[in-house]
């Protein structure tokens, strides 16, 4: 081959090499780029989302005619169960006080009915009263529904809501109404709460059922 040919392949080859080079680098840098612009949307959504949130957060609570239902403890904490509650039926937010309930159904005491309770078809009900307790002696069965608690509706109450209404100091007094499904009986009752100590923590079913 002669020399200018044999020179003019080698330049094509670099032509070729360095075309190939600046492709690939072009390439990954606009994919690199593609990546920090869609990370930097991210953010922009999440600070978006978060701007909103706290735009109705604030109407709510500056507008909604109840004041006592807006408080921003209450409106934020109502938010974050939404939101983990939607991830799973087995994901639910706890606030201190509903954490600390969870710590007592699993050790130690607490002053309460000694009832086991769970949300059945959309109802507060009795699973099972705990033997010699203020629960038991006062003729609650299972099955029961409590239907109001210090003449409050329990009908859109979570578990925990009721569970820490029902909850409280030993020697306290609470006054609940009971709906017998069977019979259609409702009657009133006032309990003294007693100190109950915690044996066993139930799960039939997958289904929460906890002491109170």
């Amino acid at each position: 081959m002669q020399p200018e040919k044999k020179m003019k392949l080698r330049r094509n080859l670099i032509f070729s090499s360095v075309a190939a080079l600046l492709a690939l680098n072009f390439i990954i840098g606009a994919r690199v780029y593609s990546d920090s612009v869609k990370s930097r949307r991210d953010r922009l959504s999440v600070y978006q989302s978060l701007e909103l949130f706290s735009q109705v957060l604030n109407m709510i609570h500056r507008e909604y005619v109840d004041a006592d239902k807006v408080a921003y403890r209450d409106l934020i904490y109502s938010a974050l169960r939404g939101m983990v509650g939607s991830l799973d039926p087995h994901s639910e937010f706890l606030t201190p006080e509903d954490f600390k309930d969870l710590r007592d159904d699993t050790e130690g005491s607490f002053g309460g009915l000694g009832l086991v309770v769970g949300i059945r078809d959309g109802f507060l009900t009795v699973i099972a009263p705990m033997e010699n307790t203020p629960g038991a002696r006062a003729g609650i069965m299972p099955g029961d529904r409590i239907i109001k608690i210090e003449g409050e509706s329990t009908e859109k109450m979570t578990l925990q809501e009721a569970v820490h209404r029902l909850r409280g100091k030993p020697g306290t007094k609470v006054t609940i109404t009971i709906q017998r499904p069977s019979t259609g009986m409702v009657r009133e009752l006032t309990l003294t709460r007693e100190v109950i100590e915690v044996e066993l923590v139930r799960d039939i079913n997958g289904k929460k059922e906890v002491y109170r």
